[in-house]
């Protein structure tokens, strides 16, 4: 039991004591349908911090959290009540650690990436924002909005 305490973070905060906003953190600026996602999220009203050096059209360039160390992403993510956990790849079987990320930083995690995850995590602990992508990589307008009214109620 004293090692399981060691390793829980001194400080977690509480939902409501962090931003209610979502952010979302990537090195590779690429994933065209990513950062399509995130700018018709954030037009239709869902309020998005970047902290990273790469920021889609109509979110908020905030930079990395004065606080918060730049090795220390789950500290940047436990600012934030949700977590924009977009792969820039969607293949089956491409899960990476973005997800993981978020439930440790105690996020309510938005998904999009492999079209299996539910085989990795639990399908119902994050919102799936895969019904907000046409088959083509467009925007599904009416999923977009489906989306951006359950991000709102989370935040």
């Amino acid at each position: 039991l004293q090692d399981q305490r060691k390793q829980q973070p001194e400080q977690f905060p509480g939902f409501h004591d962090r931003q209610p906003k979502a952010v979302f953190v990537a090195r590779n600026c690429g994933g065209n349908t990513r950062n399509l996602l995130l700018s018709e999220l954030a037009q239709a009203g869902v309020p998005t911090d970047s902290i990273s050096n790469c920021t889609p059209p109509n979110t908020k360039d905030v930079g990395w959290p004065a606080d918060v160390s730049r090795d220390d992403k789950q500290g940047a993510l436990r600012k934030y009540r949700v977590y924009m956990a977009l792969e820039n790849v969607m293949e089956p079987g491409y899960v990476t650690e973005k997800i993981m990320d978020g439930y440790m930083a105690g996020n309510v995690n938005v998904y999009l990436g492999a079209s299996d995850v539910a085989n990795y995590v639990p399908s119902d602990s994050f919102i799936d924002a895969s019904g907000a992508i046409a088959a083509d990589g467009t925007i599904n307008r009416e999923g977009l909005q489906t989306l951006a009214l359950k991000i709102k109620a989370a935040l």
